[in-house]
């Protein structure tokens, strides 16, 4: 249930730091939240709220009904564009379903590589809201694959067009009587209403001794925990995104629930987009997805005599400030290699 507080109740409650009474923080179940920041993307008086018990940042459900939204509404807003939603600047005015899979095979090799180095090779693996498939797409000829997802277009391009089997229900039954060798959950965590009943409900899903792949923001990362830049905090927190992990919170909940976990630490935005969001205040926008993927950008133009030079010392900086991010904990993204504990 939300809370009703007013604006003013929650500045004040902001500025005494004091715990916040009948607030339950949805990861440790404890009543000893205080509000973080007031505003999300979608409304600037939704309060944010960080645990003094166990360090989650976290939202109140902004929908009343999720899996409706998630069907009919989300993509209406929510793009694959990285660090912009739909209308938009440097936002396409719509966005096809093969065009979202494109995008998300290319942003998900690295992704599939770890997965394949974790979990060997010709086990089922289910992916929790699988999209268009472009994860799926990588690891379809190693592993026997399952995928859910809400949205029906996505569902349905997954299963005529990836020949993956795609159901659109909830995770729990899907495919019943199944157990997988591992599940797959990327950007999906920090959507979840309960998360402890999530982990449970996974672990019911799992083979014994079967693998967690899990990938999210970190809620430490430099652009909001460090630098403070209120347009992207503005942007980090949004409506669909009901919790924010930092890696020693994740790592508990994932304990507590029986699952051994190693957290690892990445970094995708690059020094580029970086600068752009202290500077202008975005972020740098669809056109330019190569300078936020990879750790190589090249901004000044090939056939330009001074290409070699002046490109080496940008790739240069930009590698360092990603290792440098991951180094000092602000990294912006963080992926969880876990395994379910049989004793």
């Amino acid at each position: 249930m939300v809370v009703a507080r007013t604006r003013e109740n929650l500045q004040s409650l902001l500025e005494s730091r004091e715990t916040v009474e009948g607030m339950r923080c949805p990861g440790c179940k404890k009543e000893q939240s205080r509000v973080l920041r007031i505003g999300i993307s979608e409304d600037p008086d939704w309060p944010v709220y960080f645990c003094k018990h166990c360090r989650l940042h976290y939202i109140e459900p902004y929908f009343s009904d999720l899996r409706e939204y998630y069907r009919s509404e989300y993509r209406k807003s929510h793009t694959e564009t990285v660090g912009h939603a739909i209308g938009s600047p440097n936002a396409p005015e719509q966005e096809s379903v093969e065009t979202r899979y494109e995008v998300q095979h290319f942003g998900s090799k690295l992704s599939a590589k770890s997965f394949k180095e974790l979990v060997p090779a010709g086990g089922s693996v289910l992916e929790i809201g699988c999209s268009a498939g472009g994860f799926l797409s990588h690891i379809v000829d190693d592993y026997e694959c399952y995928g859910v997802e809400w949205n029906p277009e996505e569902a349905a391009f997954v299963r005529d067009v990836g020949e993956v089997p795609c159901e659109e229900g909830e995770f729990i039954d899907a495919f019943p009587g199944k157990k997988f060798t591992a599940v797959v959950a990327r950007q999906v965590f920090e959507h979840v209403v309960d998360p402890a009943l999530f982990l449970s409900q996974i672990r019911d899903r799992l083979i014994g001794g079967g693998w967690l792949f899990m990938e999210m923001p970190n809620a430490n990362s430099a652009l909001s925990a460090v630098y403070g830049i209120q347009p992207y905090q503005r942007w980090f927190y949004q409506a669909p995104h009901l919790t924010y992990w930092e890696p020693e919170t994740l790592a508990h909940i994932l304990s507590a629930h029986g699952f051994e976990a190693r957290i690892e630490p990445l970094q995708r935005f690059g020094l580029l987009q970086a600068a752009n969001w202290m500077i202008n205040g975005t972020g740098v926008g669809k056109l330019n997805t190569s300078l936020v993927n990879i750790s190589s950008p090249k901004p000044v133009p090939l056939q330009h005599p001074l290409a070699p030079a002046l490109n080496r010392i940008w790739q240069r900086l930009d590698t360092e400030y990603r290792v440098q991010m991951k180094t000092l904990g602000c990294n912006d993204q963080q992926r969880v290699l876990s395994r379910r504990i049989e004793i």
